[in-house]
């Protein structure tokens, strides 16, 4: 008989192989099976339950590929339980061993292999001692993926102690504005008054000027009785 998972309608049987690969780490080839999953039928690369075991399993295999920080410390034995303290003895017993200064009499290859070790192990120790970032690395991210969300962590920091700051200054900023469009509106206001005064004491002096030419016609007997003469 043909085996089920070949069947490539039906996906519970590569779920089980992928599974069972894993659990004996044999983690490329559950990663393959997986694969061949999305592969075998177009309707599961828009399948997010299938695309996060796919997610899942390409973590496991760089998890699998990853130097053992602990390991390459000399922390044996305890590994992800051990005490900072246990990781910092650990880290100068294997510094004091690969330090490039005890290498300065060996060949150039072998002085750089001491000076790659020795940043390895500075690397090692920053992680290990750092307890987000080795939350993450018990957790199976790389150190390049421990880097980034490291890196995000900072930036997310930094707008928090910067948001309340942005704030300040933005209701600042408003009542400058405010104050600004405040004085601006008083100073129309001021000079639309000032206009207005100007110009009810104009047509005050033409209506004097009016009344007075009428006053000396009516003297000289030049203005008419009878004449229709509007008031000003």
């Amino acid at each position: 008989g043909r085996a089920i998972y070949a069947e490539p309608t039906l996906l519970a049987p590569y779920l089980l192989k992928a599974e069972a690969l894993q659990a004996l780490e044999r983690w490329r080839e559950a990663l393959a099976t997986m694969e061949q999953c999305v592969n075998s039928e177009p309707s599961r690369r828009s399948d997010q339950a299938v695309l996060q075991k796919v997610v899942e399993a390409q973590f496991l295999v760089k998890k699998s590929e990853r130097d053992d920080l602990y390991a390459l410390l000399g922390v044996t034995g305890v590994g992800s339980k051990a005490s900072e303290k246990e990781v910092r003895a650990a880290y100068k017993r294997a510094a004091l061993e690969w330090h490039p200064d005890k290498h300065a009499e060996e060949s150039a290859e072998q002085r750089a292999e001491a000076e790659a070790h020795f940043k390895k192990l500075g690397e090692a120790l920053e992680i290990l001692t750092d307890p987000f970032k080795r939350k993450l690395w018990d957790e199976g991210h790389t150190v390049e993926s421990i880097g980034q969300q490291a890196q995000q962590r900072r930036q997310q920091r930094r707008e928090q102690l910067l948001a309340p700051l942005r704030r300040v200054l933005l209701r600042g900023a408003r009542r400058r504005v405010a104050e600004r469009a405040q004085r601006v509106g008083g100073e129309v206001a001021r000079r639309a008054r000032r206009e207005h005064r100007e110009e009810r004491r104009d047509s005050e002096l033409v209506r004097r000027d009016l009344r007075q030419r009428r006053e000396q016609l009516r003297q000289h007997g030049l203005l008419e009785e009878d004449r229709v003469v509007h008031r000003l």
